[in-house]
């Protein structure tokens, strides 16, 4: 049984700088020596290939709708752009998401427990080419998002130092600690001034879920915290514009290169591959 494992990035609101978490997480997950792939499930405007300045003719929807195989949908990002590596053997792989597809699980139950399988089977072909898998989802707490969180080994929760962050965070995390089995979910404070203002949001939200939640078994653990580096803003401008892999020497990388780190380390003797059970739950709700 293979032994890749399978991570979920997702925030809640827009605008925390999820997307620019992952890909710099997969950046520094590739420098480390892992064989990582980064699947924008962003199901309304994913944007993962515009900041990889890449132009994919072929997406996930492709791929399950059968129109081509997984290998030739999965773009593969030069070593020459994200290096230096810390150690060998690491490669960068992104899929590109599909805009407008949340009918797929916003429809009828059928369509939805269709999609989920089809898309359990793609991520059983590609545990078998790599050793991570990285979820990009979209925004929101809703049924485009929900599924890939329930799916997942690790969630990572991207929060911001305001409210609706903080509240949007809270609300994902209290739908996922309601699972029978739920992932093991971290919070990563990012665009905040330094470790003190991190574990405090941090501490916050665990505190809320032990006040609300029935179950207080995995709770959210603190990974870590992000500088403001302005790469991950809000705005217009810097959601549309393409991160540079090659600039591993900015404050947020190197706090994200600390975060990949640690990550791994706490998964050297809890390695898994729980996803598969994960999505059969959510097929048997």
């Amino acid at each position: 049984m293979s032994q890749s494992r399978l991570i979920t990035v997702s925030s809640g609101k827009g605008g925390a700088g999820k997307t620019f978490v992952s890909i710099l997480f997969c950046r520094e997950l590739a420098r480390l020596g892992k064989r990582v792939a980064l699947i924008d499930v962003d199901l309304g405007t994913p944007n993962v290939h515009i900041k990889l300045r890449q132009k994919p003719s072929k997406s996930l929807d492709s791929v399950l709708q059968q129109q081509c195989s997984l290998s030739s949908a999965l773009v593969e990002i030069p070593a020459d752009q994200w290096q230096p590596a810390v150690a060998p053997g690491g490669k960068f792989y992104f899929l590109k998401g599909v805009s407008g597809a949340s009918e797929f699980l916003g429809g009828d139950l059928d369509t939805q427990d269709k999609f989920l399988l089809d898309f359990q089977g793609l991520m059983a072909q590609l545990a078998d080419e790599v050793d991570l898998i990285v979820l990009d989802t979209g925004a929101g707490v809703e049924f485009n998002v929900v599924p890939f969180c329930m799916m997942a080994e690790d969630l990572l929760v991207v929060v911001c130092d305001d409210e609706s962050s903080r509240s949007d965070a809270w609300e994902l995390m209290a739908i996922v600690q309601g699972l029978k089995d739920p992932p093991q979910s971290w919070v990563i404070a990012n665009q905040v001034k330094d470790e003190k203002m991190g574990k405090t949001i941090s501490n916050y939200l665990v505190k809320l879920l032990k006040k609300y939640c029935r179950s207080t078994t995995a709770l959210p653990e603190y990974l870590g915290w992000i500088p403001d580096s302005g790469e991950s803003s809000s705005s217009a401008k810097e959601q549309s514009r393409a991160i540079d892999l090659m600039d591993t020497e900015t404050d947020a990388s190197r706090a994200i290169h600390q975060l990949a780190t640690l990550l791994l380390k706490h998964h050297a003797e809890d390695v898994g591959d729980g996803y598969h059970d994960r999505v059969q739950s959510i097929l048997n709700r």
